[in-house]
């Protein structure tokens, strides 16, 4: 049975111990002029800036397929520094506003994602990167990333690529066998920014 195609980025599911993810986020700050945006759903990586208040500012992974990466968006919100904003809050209308962020930057946490192609249950414990480039909908607010099926590579090479395959889901629709199957995943400690840089 085919897979039904449901493309939104990467979705918090749980931690690595097995407990629930509990909504716990940090904030950061996407700048206008960001001409990419952010999405929900879109892996983040910091640009090198600040605001006022401390936080750092981000902008979408779009450069690097390999990474490195800060963590998932799952949210927006107004920057009290620069309130004269509009849009939805379900992205970021970068190229004329600035908005805060919620993403979630726990290196613990693991993600459901849609690969783009038919995959392999062998696969787990494999690392994978991510296609990028591909736009956010504009009607659901939700990331157009998904797990590039054809990066998939063994173990030993992973710091070539930006995920860990940890398993298939368990979702009763999936097969991972056909296009649009969705796996498990956890960012390679050695591409998430918050480990390398000692932020967490």
């Amino acid at each position: 049975m085919a897979n039904v195609d449901r493309t939104r980025g990467l979705r918090p599911v749980k931690y690595q111990s097995g407990a629930a993810w509990n909504g716990q986020v940090n904030e950061y700050v996407v700048y206008s002029g960001e001409v990419s945006g952010l999405w929900i759903g879109d892996l983040a990586v910091l640009d090198g800036t600040a605001d006022t208040l401390g936080r750092p500012g981000v902008e979408q992974l779009v450069n690097a397929v390999s990474g490195p990466t800060i963590g998932v968006v799952v949210g927006f919100a107004a920057n009290p520094n620069n309130l004269n904003i509009g849009g939805s809050f379900r992205n970021s209308n970068a190229t004329t506003d600035n908005r805060i962020v919620y993403i979630v930057d726990d290196p613990n946490v693991i993600f459901e994602i849609q690969a783009d192609s038919a995959m392999d249950f062998a696969d787990v414990g494999y690392y994978a990167d991510i296609t990028v480039s591909i736009a956010g909908s504009t009607t659901t607010g939700l990331s157009g990333m998904e797990l590039d099926a054809s990066s998939v590579i063994a173990a030993s090479t992973s710091t070539d690529r930006l995920l860990l395959l940890i398993q298939a889901s368990t979702m009763g629709d999936n097969e991972v066998s056909n296009d649009s199957g969705k796996w498990l995943v956890k960012i390679n400690p050695r591409k998430h920014q918050g480990v390398g840089a000692g932020i967490l």
